[in-house]
């Protein structure tokens, strides 16, 4: 009886630890997401009929591209877990499903480069691309400086970089 019950109060407590992790990458990720809008806003300086316009349809290209990344991460993490046991054909089958999520990514920008430039002046377009590779370049450094130093940090190799 003493052994079910604190099973059943380990899996309890375990419950809650994962809800509050959950919560916790939720609202990080909810951070993020109002930061980059921020950071895009501020540097497109977008009219109200332009924000109007953009961010529907920029909206739209995200939830897109989360669908693509997620089933890219989870190509990724079966060849991970797996691809000691896996036949041949099955890694065959996940290395082409995983060049297939590549190509949709490349279609995608394609794709939402066209509209982008339907609501957008070209200049606002490209200072669209400029922000988001400038956004994810600071993201990455500061994640770096949380877990210590990386190569960035370092001195210069031999090669000048």
């Amino acid at each position: 009886m003493k052994t079910r019950f604190l099973l059943i109060a380990i899996f309890l407590v375990g419950m809650g630890v994962a809800s509050y992790a959950q919560k916790e990458n939720c609202h990080r990720y909810e951070a993020f997401k109002a930061k980059k809008v921020a950071v895009i806003t501020e540097n497109l300086d977008l009219s109200v009929e332009e924000a109007q316009k953009f961010w529907p349809v920029y909206n739209e290209k995200e939830e897109k591209q989360e669908k693509i990344i997620n089933r890219k991460k989870e190509i990724m993490e079966k060849l991970k877990d797996g691809e000691e046991g896996m036949a041949t054909a099955e890694l065959e089958k996940l290395s082409d499903e995983l060049i297939e999520t590549y190509i949709k990514e490349a279609d995608l920008k394609k794709e939402y480069h066209e509209k982008f430039k339907k609501v957008l002046p070209v200049e606002k377009v490209l200072e669209l691309y400029h922000t988001e590779h400038t956004f994810k370049r600071d993201l990455l450094r500061e994640l770096r400086g949380h877990r210590g130093p990386g190569p960035h940090k370092g001195p210069p190799n031999s090669h000048g970089e």
